[in-house]
């Protein structure tokens, strides 16, 4: 059993070709600050700021890049040409080398909404952290309202609901504070992943 948090893997491509996870980098900041304030992003995510500026995720980036518990990768589309478009983010962070347990989260462009890309990413991601972290555990949390995350974890994914959390994040756009998101928790295990998870996804991307 691993006793320290494997560095970062700077460079992961899915199995179909159409995206790459690279370590979050400087090009992407714009993109990011983008995206990360979109109304569409913040649905469900009621937590992030109404404006992010690009020295935002700049100080946002670096402090992930310090937190060896935290690896954070930018999500790029593959064009057939060889070229490549940033379309999100991901992220594998809380990294608990003791208990062999992390958590799992999202952002992907709404133009590619639709597209397979999440499941795609999800793969690889999930891939990463099984096979190359080694990890046992996987959490992923989500709005307890984002019936198209909770939708695919339950249906897709076969993920299991393990917490209901009560005013768990903060609502940003309510004014004057005090308002907060209920958040459900679920959960993949290693055994889980090899025997069942790994292959509907494989299904699932035609693989």
């Amino acid at each position: 059993m691993a006793t320290a948090i494997k560095p970062q893997v700077p460079e992961l491509i899915s199995r179909t070709g159409r995206v790459k996870l690279i370590q979050a980098a400087e090009e992407h900041d714009a993109a990011s600050a983008v995206l990360r304030c979109h109304p569409i992003t913040r649905k469900h995510l009621h937590f992030l700021p109404a404006e992010c500026s690009v020295d935002d995720i700049r100080q946002l980036r670096e402090s992930r890049a310090a937190n060896e518990a935290c690896h954070e990768f930018n999500v790029l589309w593959c064009e057939k040409d060889g070229e490549t478009k940033y379309i999100g983010s991901t992220m594998v962070f809380h990294i608990d080398i003791a208990q062999r347990s992390c958590e799992t989260g999202i952002l992907i462009s709404p133009d590619v909404h639709r597209t397979g890309v999440a499941t795609d990413t999800f793969y690889t991601l999930f891939a990463y952290v099984f096979e190359v972290l080694e990890m046992h555990r996987v959490y992923l949390k989500t709005d307890a309202g984002n019936e198209g995350m909770r939708g695919w974890l339950e249906n897709v994914a076969g993920a299991r609901l393990e917490m209901q959390e009560k005013e768990a994040w903060v609502d940003l756009r309510v004014e004057g504070g005090g308002a907060y998101t209920d958040v459900v928790g679920y959960a993949i295990l290693e055994w889980e992943w090899t025997g069942r998870v790994k292959e509907v996804l494989e299904k699932r991307l035609g693989l």
